[in-house]
């Protein structure tokens, strides 16, 4: 049998490919090399550590469960390398390499892709990619190293991991200086009930939030008149008119349409909601980790320093 150790960081790279791929086609332009050269890299591997690491049904090629091994070990190592690049780094007081961050679509969308570009532009020399998913895909992607950290609700951080809370989530609901609402702070459940209601989603959980705290229930039978899986363009629809709608606060106060908006009372601070940030233990010495949530935490620290709306 071959030693292991004769496995190179091309072919870990190679196998690498072939797992995120389904055929050896994409694999070869995710690497940006030729098909007969994945497969001359796999033959190699198979040679060297005396068993197959992938299966073929046709075009379809598969890691085997020892190549998934494999495959994971090589994620390490290249995860290792990037460690100590970036300890060396640390002593040089420098940013650079790379940064994957994951998050949900709600916080990406809102909050977290305007910051990256800043901090994007703080720091030319370092890649940061924003990889935004479902809670179960960005924690299996962190379990497998493919993420350095991520912004996630407290309640979905995983145990394994350090982090750090952000901000807590806060709410605010908001509707249009000109539109004629018969909107009042002495509203009637009834009456809200009728009014035109702007979602986030079919069961928006953020204004069904804002319906407990403020009136001690939901209102029966809440239909949406628009549903938007975008913050920015439910605002921009509030703004025309065209209805009221609950969005989270740090969105409200970003928002160019700000001063043609009014809102229903005052923030609301939802129960067990702080966002945090996430990342591997052995990263809590790293400098690009520490870099990027203080720069995000000062953000929010500024936010919250700039309120000056009288509701």
């Amino acid at each position: 049998m071959g030693s292991l150790k004769m496995i190179d960081s091309n072919q870990l790279n190679v196998l690498m490919a072939v797992e995120a791929s389904s055929t050896l086609s994409e694999a070869a332009d995710i690497l940006g090399i030729t098909q007969s050269a994945v497969s001359q890299n796999l033959k190699s591997i198979e040679a060297k550590a005396g068993f197959n690491v992938v299966t073929k049904i046709g075009k379809k090629v598969t890691l085997t469960p020892s190549g998934e091994k494999l495959a994971k070990l090589g994620k390490s190592y290249f995860r290792r390398l990037d460690q100590t690049i970036a300890e060396i780094q640390n002593n040089h007081n420098q940013i650079m390499g790379s940064i994957n961050l994951g998050t949900m679509f709600g916080l990406g969308k809102s909050w977290i892709i305007n910051r990256v570009v800043e901090f994007s532009e703080l720091f030319p020399e370092l890649s940061l990619q924003v990889k935004m998913d479902s809670s179960e895909v960005l924690l299996k992607k962190f379990e497998s190293s493919e993420l350095d950290c991520m912004v996630l609700p407290a309640g979905l951080t995983p145990a394994h991991s350090t982090h750090k809370v952000l901000h807590d989530e806060e709410i605010v609901f908001v509707y249009s200086k000109d539109a004629k609402f018969n909107i009042s702070k002495d509203i009637t459940v009834k009456e809200f009930s009728d009014l035109p209601l702007i979602f986030f989603e079919q069961r928006d959980s953020l204004f069904y939030n804002w319906c407990r705290l403020h009136f001690g229930q939901i209102p029966r039978g809440l239909k949406p008149r628009l549903v938007m899986n975008s913050f920015g363009n439910m605002l921009n629809a509030v703004k025309m008119g065209l209805g009221v709608a609950v969005i989270p606060y740090h969105v409200y106060k970003r928002s160019h349409f700000k001063s043609e908006l009014k809102t229903l009372g005052s923030k609301i601070t939802l129960p067990n909601s702080s966002v945090n940030f996430v990342y591997h233990v052995e990263d809590q010495d790293n400098l690009k980790i520490k870099t990027l949530y203080d720069f995000l935490k000062k953000e929010v620290a500024r936010l919250e320093a700039s309120e000056d709306d009288s509701y």
